[in-house]
């Protein structure tokens, strides 16, 4: 039971490191094969355990997509009748209740003062009993107060980047391990890999040259689906930093873009190797943040590609294009943490704000996927706005 307390105390490096000594001694291995005590740890930690690699593919999402604008069209057109008949159902409901109360007022006019007396001593005790319930219901759950204390403690520590050991976890203590410490090590290796690399900067993209002690070897945003120069946005501060040789290059390429599509090309005065020109939704069309989801995912891809080691990102659709920025910022950590998570990824990736509010937004967005790493939550489709 110590070593237990121990461990639900310790972060997470600490823990693991602490799980190397355990391993060492044969009566200490005993915390090892818990699987009850690490489903708690990992619902602690992470919100729930492990989930299942994911293999995403956008062709075959937009299909399930559109089964589900059909589902909610369909549903719409059901909540509409459902509302009629509640609405009919209502008022007999009130014609009811005027008969009702006419005959209990007749009623009541005949009661004897001994039955009303008797009447009064059961509503009392109705009250009493109420009352009684209602304050052991209240005692057994934790203060409002209390609630948020605890989640304000969990955001601050949350929010310290973590260093993972090299070669921890041991094959010793792999050896050793149940199936949930496994799903737990390994989810805490994801979170400290997806908090280390994926920043989160405020500053103007037109300038940025290196990410901490990292040369930005790519830059990713957003532009117009013809590609050229759209004269507003990060889009063009871009183009002035590539200088005349991308205007002649998007000019001979003469495509358009889809939304949710992304394209690479050379960096050429950009003083980057590669540019990742990708289309973003707006904030009028039904399903943008999905679309904002495969946008994220199209620029992941690239990176990927071209294998790219340090890209700056800015902000998708926040500018101009009117998505709220709260909500695209969680759609944005939820897409980059989801996809990271289901390849080999090796690359930094700094979302790059420009204002105040959007890096607001999505440094509370990132210190809310880790507190819940691994919850379903995260995985969700994105609903509308």
């Amino acid at each position: 039971m110590l070593l237990e307390g121990l461990l639900v105390m310790l972060d997470l490096p600490s823990s693991a490191n602490l799980l190397e000594i355990l391993a060492s001694n044969v009566s200490w291995q005993s915390v090892l094969i818990q699987d009850q005590f690490w489903e708690k740890m990992l619902i602690t930690h992470f919100g729930g355990d492990l989930p299942p690699v994911e293999h995403f593919n956008d062709v075959t999402e937009q299909e399930v997509e559109s089964d589900h604008e059909e589902e909610d069209e369909v549903q719409e057109e059901e909540d509409e009748v459902q509302e009629e008949e509640d609405d009919d159902d209502d008022e007999m409901d009130l014609l009811a209740n005027i008969e009702a109360d006419a005959m209990m007022e007749e009623d009541n006019s005949l009661l004897g003062d001994s039955e009303e007396a008797e009447a009064d001593e059961d509503t009392n005790s109705d009250a009493g009993l109420a009352s009684t319930l209602e304050a052991e219901i209240s005692a057994r759950q934790p203060s409002a107060t209390t609630q948020m204390a605890t989640t304000v403690v969990a955001e601050t520590s949350q929010m310290a980047t973590l260093k993972w050991v090299n070669g921890v976890p041991s094959p010793m203590v792999l050896d050793v391990a149940c199936p949930k410490l496994t799903s737990f090590l390994r989810s805490a290796e994801q979170l400290i890999q997806f908090d280390t690399l994926v920043q989160i900067l405020q500053g103007d993209i037109g300038k940025l040259e290196t990410v901490g002690d990292q040369r930005v070897d790519g830059l990713a945003f957003p532009t117009a689906s013809h590609l050229e120069d759209p004269h507003t946005g990060a889009a063009s501060v871009i183009f002035r930093r590539a200088g005349q040789k991308l205007r002649d290059h998007v000019a001979d390429l003469n495509i358009r873009l889809n939304v949710g599509d992304a394209i690479v090309t050379a960096g050429f005065d950009a003083g980057v190797d590669k540019l990742i020109h990708c289309v973003g939704p707006n904030g009028f069309q039904q399903y943008c943040m999905r679309d904002l989801q495969r946008t994220y995912r199209s620029v992941l891809r690239c990176i990927q590609q071209e294998n790219l080691h340090c890209v700056a990102v800015v902000s998708i659709s926040t500018g101009n294009m009117g998505l709220p920025v709260d909500r695209a910022a969680w759609v944005a950590l939820c897409a980059i943490q989801r996809y990271i998570r289901s390849v080999p990824w090796t690359a930094t990736i700094a979302i790059v704000c420009y204002d105040a509010d959007a890096f607001a937004a999505y440094t509370k967005s990132k210190t809310e996927v880790l507190s819940q790493f691994n919850a379903e939550a995260l995985r969700a489709f994105p609903t509308r706005n």
